[in-house]
């Protein structure tokens, strides 16, 4: 679980960004992060993933008791056993989700909680393996430094103790839609902005991480790329992966989310239930 107590957040030179947040955010919990542009949404982000610190107040980084990740796929099928042409695309659509989610549960490894300690660079009280949380944030280039896009997806894992071998590389620069072949070898300064942003998602899920802040997944996608970011999510939210997805796309929100933090713009946020978010003034004011 990740757990903030009062955190507040702000530059030398004006108020708080986020000014005294107590969230709690569950492994398998999906949350929207919404509020208008400037309200400290990527801030919270970069606080939740430990990039920077907050000015008061502690973040917490705490172990739960395992719960089961049995996979249950769905009927493939209509048990009368018609297969009209809508029925059969649907049942395609649902094997294709099954097989990817199979893919990804192959991929990820057993997660292992330390005893509780202080983080001395972040002030964090952590209880969870380095990369539990991670993030892929607004300008993915940002985030790149290596030569090559199997060398990103690499990177990660080697520093925490769990080099990859390269096929599994490979398996998870598939997963997001980069034919190894292809992509492996690429300067990942060459993509265009939406293969950027599907490596930034392979480099997040090698991390094997338990914890990810999506901050506009969807930004510069393609319909086709939404519809895969959609798939991811789901994938993870079924292995148990907690989310917060940052965004102004009111439909992304709606079939992805459990609950929506809105920071208001004034440094204090509000907690509601996705039903209650979706029939209030904040989503029509707010969300597109």
């Amino acid at each position: 679980m990740v757990r903030t107590r009062d955190i507040s957040f702000g530059y030398a030179t004006g108020a708080s960004i986020i000014n005294v947040l107590s969230l709690e955010w569950r492994r398998g919990e999906t949350i929207g992060l919404v509020g208008p542009s400037g309200s400290g949404k990527s801030t919270l982000g970069a606080l939740l993933c430990g990039l920077v610190k907050p000015t008061q107040g502690r973040i917490e980084f705490l172990a739960e008791p395992s719960t089961s990740d049995t996979l249950t796929s769905p009927n493939q099928t209509p048990q009368d056993g018609s297969t009209s042409s809508r029925g059969a695309a649907s049942a395609t659509k649902r094997s294709q989700f099954w097989s990817f989610v199979s893919k990804l549960r192959l991929l990820r490894r057993p997660v292992k909680d330390g005893p509780p300690r202080n983080d001395e660079a972040t002030g964090l009280q952590v209880q969870c393996r380095p990369g539990t949380v991670i993030g892929a944030f607004q300008q993915p280039e940002r985030q790149f430094f290596l030569k090559t896009c199997a060398e990103e997806v690499a990177f990660g894992p080697k520093n925490i103790g769990e080099a990859l071998l390269e096929i599994e590389v490979g398996e998870y620069l598939s997963l997001v839609g980069l034919e190894p072949s292809r992509f492996g070898s690429r300067d990942p300064f060459s993509l265009s902005m939406g293969e950027k942003r599907r490596l930034a998602f392979a480099a997040i899920l090698s991390m094997n991480p338990v914890f990810v802040v999506f901050d506009e997944p969807t930004c510069g996608l393609d319909p086709e790329g939404v519809g895969r970011f959609v798939r991811l999510s789901k994938a993870l939210h079924e292995q148990k992966v907690g989310q917060i997805i940052i965004s102004h796309d009111g439909d992304l929100v709606k079939g992805l989310c459990e609950r929506v933090v809105y920071l208001r713009g004034d440094g204090k946020a509000e907690q509601v239930a996705i039903d209650d978010f979706l029939s209030s003034q904040l989503y029509r004011g707010v969300v597109s």
